[in-house]
């Protein structure tokens, strides 16, 4: 909802800066461009994709990897986006539903930490081996690339992060079950 929230609180200022004159010149000094109006709803969506991707990224990280493989086997390429979208505005855009099962199975843990359910041998093996996984992949990221391999390469900063927020968070269903271990049984 960040995105489209965001855009359209642009197109309505870049709507009423036209002032109804059927475009609208944007820019400073030397570097201006005109847009015509029936293309600001399409600005103020890649504006507010682009302010959104880094946070985005970082939030929604598994959404990454199922949003790769989904585009891999329907366009044959694992960064696919619609040829009217920039793909990081696509990418903010399908983030947040493509990373839904990983915080369905986050919510699972902390209803199981707050006592209110269990957690099965099962979720509790899947738990260590998405943090451990996530660690893994954020640690050789983070320290199999030197310095300057990694410099100028935003998305992968982004990922590195993501990828240690997630170890956290992937790691709770298990805490859970290690508590409902030494603690006894659910309330």
């Amino acid at each position: 909802m960040m995105v489209p929230a965001s855009a359209l609180l642009d197109y309505a200022w870049l709507k009423q800066a036209s002032r109804g004159t059927g475009e609208i010149t944007i820019g400073h000094d030397d570097v201006r461009f005109t847009i015509p109006t029936r293309g600001l709803f399409r600005v103020a969506l890649e504006r507010a994709g682009g302010r959104a991707e880094p946070i985005i990224s970082v939030i929604e990280t598994p959404g990454i990897f199922l949003g790769s493989a989904v585009s891999a086997i329907v366009a044959r390429t694992p960064n696919w986006s619609p040829p009217y979208l920039t793909s990081s505005t696509w990418r903010t855009l399908i983030y947040p539903f493509f990373a839904l099962p990983a915080w369905y199975f986050v919510g699972l843990g902390i209803d199981a930490l707050a006592g209110r359910r269990g957690i099965s041998k099962a979720g509790m093996v899947t738990s260590l081996i998405l943090a451990i996984g996530s660690a893994a992949i954020a640690a050789g990221f983070r320290f199999g690339m030197s310095a300057s391999e990694r410099q100028g390469q935003d998305r992968l900063n982004w990922a590195i992060e993501g990828l240690a927020l997630w170890t956290i968070l992937f790691a709770i269903p298990f805490v859970a079950w290690l508590r409902h271990k030494t603690h006894g049984s659910v309330r």
